[in-house]
């Protein structure tokens, strides 16, 4: 499973380069709270602010794809004295629409997610790192605020692959898009 996922996002990242000489492309910064849900992972941890950057290329009208660095700063422990951090590397698809000023999109993608518990048990800190492969998924809106700028808001899912565990995290974003022709 790991070996097919790795082999679409390599695909995804060689397919857009073949469509470089046209079209526009943008850089966004995202900022939001990560909201864990479902299962083991919303019962031992809290939400975490969570930071990312993301650059596109639109090849198409209708659609783009890119790349986006995330960080989830702090899942703080239900119980404890525990956190996780967790950083991400994520290719992704969007199939977008446009209308007047408004730019809706959903988007597609998957991603490497790196995660490092850190466990302090009376004056004792230990840490253990794991990385995994997941996926994700959702949606925003993006309103065109001046010539090459947009503002708008995002949300996704993301569910990573990690053996005995659903991590799932639900992520609302505000989004600072600059668009390059």
């Amino acid at each position: 499973m790991k070996k097919v996922l790795i082999a679409l996002m390599l695909t995804a990242c060689m397919t857009t380069a073949g469509f470089a000489a046209k079209g526009t492309t943008s850089l966004s910064v995202l900022a939001g709270y990560a909201v864990p849900i479902s299962g083991d992972w919303n019962d031992m941890v809290k939400g975490s602010m969570n930071a990312a950057v993301a650059g596109d290329y639109q090849f198409h009208d209708m659609f783009a794809a890119g790349l986006e660095i995330g960080y989830n700063f702090k899942h703080e422990a239900e119980v404890g004295d525990a956190e996780v951090k967790v950083l991400y590397v994520a290719p992704y698809g969007k199939f977008l629409h446009k209308k007047d000023k408004m730019t809706f999109y959903g988007i597609f993608g998957f991603g490497w997610y790196q995660s490092k518990a850190e466990i302090t048990i009376l004056t004792v800190t230990t840490s253990t790192t794991e990385s995994d492969l997941g996926i994700n998924l959702g949606g925003g809106i993006m309103f065109d605020v001046a010539e090459n700028m947009q503002l708008g808001g995002e949300v996704r899912w993301h569910h990573v692959f990690v053996e005995d565990m659903a991590v799932n995290n639900i992520v609302p974003a505000v989004k600072f898009s600059y668009l390059f022709n």
